[in-house]
């Protein structure tokens, strides 16, 4: 594959990045979410309770947290293929390990071997991106690149649950891991780029010290941006991971029809969302020229996607749920490509790949630990019915968080028009 220059990529280089990179997205999304459309014959094969279910996206969870300031950080301050090409291998083996596991403790540690080395990827690539495409080309490369997302997710649950339901549930999870090694294969091939070169021109980027990082945690833009993200994560997974459960139980359906319900949802109108309202909304905050619209589409986006939820959970018609379901997809991931471009907005060029990591970290742990300790003990206790009412309601609190960034990013702006990366101030 061709290489970066020191100057800005060509054309080939852009196209063989960003094949790889949504091929890469996809795997990693595909791994991540799989367990998702296999839950109902997991359970079912294990007779465990939905706590303990819950538990497999924990072990994930605490394994990205443990790695992920360390893959942010070293990624800030060394090349950046060593590390998402080690993780690559490690997660895409961890995949095929988790079909030969042999009860709930070898998979929970499978998985968080997954967790760890996914982190690798999901902390460096909008980074690697960003110095790969100029800013006037970015809107559109991570408004399509965002809604891979949703295609990983029709993937996983479309595949997952026809392969569980033809070979066993054991079965999805090995063959998940072969891709991800022929694309490490590729990675070795495409050179890194520049790191800053198109945002500074002609100037060195500094390596960040942990006085910056400490600086970034503490800052109030990154908090009010981390809590968004956490808040929409929640909502956002728990409605993957229970949603097909919630159909099955509720009105009966097979476990294949309902997880091929969500999957066909996140492919066409996932994806869509994503990209169309995506590469609309860059290109109208291009022309307003205020970055804190991101974050105010991200109100408009999360308001949205609480509304939808709460529709569909007091429906009682299975094909009235199925709707305002397919509206929750199209809502929720129709931010997803600004809310990439706002980060790059209020964090500073050298500690994009921190940045990224970190709050990623943050969304696992309120997507991920409290879709068990939290979500799981309450369907144990009271009904899954009931326990996904705490999905609107932190689609409401993300849309709290995104709203008050929005006024913080615009009084910066208005006090320091020059300033557009605020984070660490």
């Amino acid at each position: 594959m061709t290489g970066a220059s020191a100057g800005a990529p060509t054309r080939g280089y852009q196209a063989a990045t960003f094949s790889l990179f949504s091929t890469i997205a996809v795997i990693n999304l595909f791994d991540m979410i799989l367990p998702g459309a296999l839950i109902n014959p997991i359970i079912a094969d294990w007779n465990i309770t939905d706590t303990d279910a819950a538990r497999i996206m924990t072990a994930f969870t605490i394994a990205y947290l443990i790695g992920a300031p360390i893959h942010g950080y070293l990624g800030d301050r060394y090349p950046r293929k060593p590390i998402i090409l080690a993780g690559l291998v490690l997660w895409s083996f961890a995949s095929i390990g988790s079909g030969y596991a042999t009860g709930l403790v070898s998979l929970l540690i499978w998985r968080a071997l997954v967790g760890f080395g996914e982190g690798t990827f999901r902390a460096h690539q909008n980074s690697w991106l960003a110095d790969t495409f100029r800013p006037d080309q970015r809107g559109t490369v991570f408004s399509i690149f965002s809604g891979l997302g949703s295609i990983a997710f029709a993937l996983a649950f479309i595949l997952g649950s026809a392969l569980a339901e033809r070979y066993g549930w054991r079965s999805a999870f090995i063959i998940s891991g072969i891709p991800g090694l022929i694309t490490a294969f590729l990675l070795l091939r495409l050179r890194e780029p520049a790191r800053g070169a198109l945002d500074t021109p002609g100037q060195m980027i500094d390596k960040p010290g942990m006085a910056q990082v400490r600086a970034l945690i503490l800052s109030y833009p990154f908090i009010l941006y981390a809590l968004g993200s956490a808040t929409l994560q929640f909502a956002f997974s728990n409605a993957n991971f229970w949603g097909s459960v919630h159909l099955h139980r509720e009105f009966g359906i097979s476990n294949r029809e309902a997880a091929q319900f969500w999957g066909w949802a996140y492919l066409f109108l996932g994806f869509g969302g994503a990209a169309l309202f995506g590469i609309l909304a860059t290109r109208l905050i291009r022309r307003i020229g205020n970055p804190a619209w991101y974050a105010l589409f991200g109100v408009i986006a999360t308001g949205a996607g609480a509304v939808a939820m709460a529709m569909a959970l007091q429906s009682p018609t299975i094909g009235a749920v199925k709707f305002w379901f397919a509206i929750e997809v199209l809502v929720s991931t129709a931010f997803f490509g600004s809310q990439a471009l706002l980060l790059l907005e209020i964090v500073p060029i050298q500690l994009r790949g921190t940045a990224a990591a970190l709050a990623f970290a943050f969304s696992l742990i309120a997507a991920n630990v409290l879709k068990s300790e939290v979500v799981g003990r309450i369907s144990d206790t009271h009904g899954l019915a009931t326990a996904l009412w705490l999905i609107p309601v932190a689609f409401t609190l993300s849309a709290l968080a995104w709203g008050m960034l929005a006024l913080r990013m615009n009084r910066t702006r208005t006090t320091d028009p020059g300033t557009m990366r605020v984070a660490t101030r």
